[in-house]
């Protein structure tokens, strides 16, 4: 398989800049009532999110379209058909789908962005558990769209 690991980062980078100062709680109250430093409350919390929406989108094929100003951008589980298909499954992708109940499909959770001129699609690399979760309510008949 072939991995986009240029678009990789990790949760300290993302709240890099974060506004600290906006926060509400000082670091001495934080360490206080929640046994952990600002910066790890706003992780915390940020990745309890971000698991919410992933199981949002797994059990409930949901869309999740991002609090973004302007330009559009969402998360969901795209079928993949056709020559990505075929070529992505030559690659060893979507070897656990069932052939006949996907009907020649795969299924891969996505974020979806417009730019000024066109919209563009990245995979998210999902870990095991997950993957295995959307495999088995695809091959179980749940539709994604």
């Amino acid at each position: 398989m072939h991995y986009a690991l240029g678009y990789t980062f990790s949760c300290m980078e993302l709240f890099e800049f974060f506004p600290f100062d906006k926060l509400h709680i000082t670091e001495k109250e934080s360490n206080k009532f929640y046994k952990q430093s600002r910066i790890f409350l706003v992780m915390s919390i940020f990745m309890t999110c971000l698991k919410l929406i992933i199981n949002d989108i797994i059990d409930n094929g949901v869309t999740f379209n991002l609090p973004t100003n302007k330009r559009k951008s969402c998360i969901y589980i795209k079928r993949i058909t056709g020559p990505d298909y075929k070529k992505g499954r030559q690659n060893g992708k979507w070897l656990q789908f069932d052939l006949y109940k996907t009907n020649f499909s795969g299924y891969s959770m996505v974020f979806e962005y417009d730019t000024k001129a066109v919209r563009r699609t990245k995979s998210i690399f999902l870990n095991p558990e997950y993957r295995d979760r959307i495999v088995n309510n695809v091959n179980d008949g749940v539709k994604y769209f």
